[in-house]
């Protein structure tokens, strides 16, 4: 009942490769207030108290659409999307629920909860955010270039004929600073640098494994 799926990694590494393969640009979308857009079942009886303007003695609310904190809603928003974005031309692809394919142009679009990722040609781009915002409200981002452009958190760049996805630096900045470790000195990585392997002098178990 409160299942949504995500999106993989490994769907997100196929729209930069079909964008460095074919010319394709990446641009990013986020739908606004986007669990308010689907709709709740007929026989769900959920009631809320109104905010303090709307308050009246012995009255409630019943939620006819998802609102943000239902367990459910993220699956409800999830659905309402897969329908809209079919009855618009889209098919949602089997190996990942949450990539589609635009019909006609071969745009794939990857959707994590409410944030877009579209892989197109630039002449067709406006076509499919038309097929996206037919029903919902998008906010539109960027489409990503020698600029970092933040999507799920991390800076996406275009370097030449490579797409860069690391982690900013105010992340790690504000990692350091809560346990402290600013003044801490620097290593390439945290782990020993040598051989890993050590010879084995131990004797070996029989066929009995005794």
């Amino acid at each position: 009942d409160v299942f949504a799926a995500t999106p993989t990694t490994v769907s997100q590494r196929l729209l930069i490769q079909r964008a460095l393969e074919r010319n394709w640009i990446l641009h990013t979308g986020d739908v606004s207030t986007a669990f308010l857009h689907a709709a709740l079942p007929s026989s769900a009886k959920i009631y809320i108290v109104p905010p303090p303007t709307e308050r009246r003695v012995g009255r409630l609310w019943r939620l006819r659409k998802a609102l943000y904190g239902l367990r459910e809603a993220p699956r409800l928003f999830q659905e309402f999307l897969a329908t809209t974005l079919t009855q618009h031309g889209f098919t949602r692809l089997v190996a990942d629920p949450q990539l589609y394919e635009h019909n006609g142009t071969g745009a794939l679009v990857s959707i994590f909860a409410d944030d877009i990722l579209i892989c197109c040609a630039a002449g067709d781009l406006e076509k499919v955010k038309e097929a996206i915002s037919a029903e919902m409200k998008v906010k539109w981002g960027t489409t990503i270039n020698d600029t970092p452009v933040k999507y799920l958190g991390r800076e996406w760049v275009k370097d030449g004929q490579e797409y860069v996805v690391r982690i900013p630096d105010a992340y790690w900045e504000g990692t350091l600073s809560t346990t402290d470790m600013r003044g801490c000195r620097a290593l390439s990585t945290p782990a020993e640098t040598g051989s890993w392997s050590k010879p084995d002098d131990s004797p070996r178990l029989d066929v009995r494994g005794t």
